[in-house]
């Protein structure tokens, strides 16, 4: 990571607050595909979402320790859901849809009352699709 790249200030400063966390060895790779349940747990950090529950995703004994207390909150705020078939899949690459509609349940109903998010973006996504849901 280079300080004139364009993301530089924003990632610094999710590391410096504690949203973002490196790897076993400290590495924070930030030019890396995100999996599921890294995105999950960033989510959790940025809103305080975390409980110490196990998930009832068919594939929880594949997802990290680590992640499990935020994806078992985002589970229950019903900001995140697993497949049809019960599974997160942790280790999946987040898709820019899967993000996309993360931010959307987020910023809906009584989740948007508990976090604090002022931004032309988040009213923007408040917006876009208020009679849809779709499955994450």
């Amino acid at each position: 990571m280079h300080p004139l790249d364009w993301f530089y200030a924003d990632f610094v400063a999710a590391v410096e607050n504690g949203y973002i966390q490196g790897d076993e060895k400290g590495r924070l790779s930030p030019h890396s595909y995100i999996s599921r349940q890294e995105a999950a747990t960033i989510l959790g950090r940025l809103t305080g979402f975390y409980n110490s529950k196990e998930t009832l995703f068919l594939d929880n004994e594949i997802i990290e320790p680590w992640a499990r207390g935020s994806i078992c909150a985002l589970t229950e705020e019903e900001i995140i859901k697993g497949d049809e078939r019960g599974f997160f899949n942790p280790n999946d690459s987040l898709t820019r849809y899967e993000c996309f509609i993360m931010l959307t349940r987020l910023l809906k109903g009584e989740n948007a009352e508990k976090i604090q998010i002022n931004s032309p973006f988040s009213l923007y996504l408040l917006n876009l699709y208020p009679q849809k849901d779709f499955e994450l």
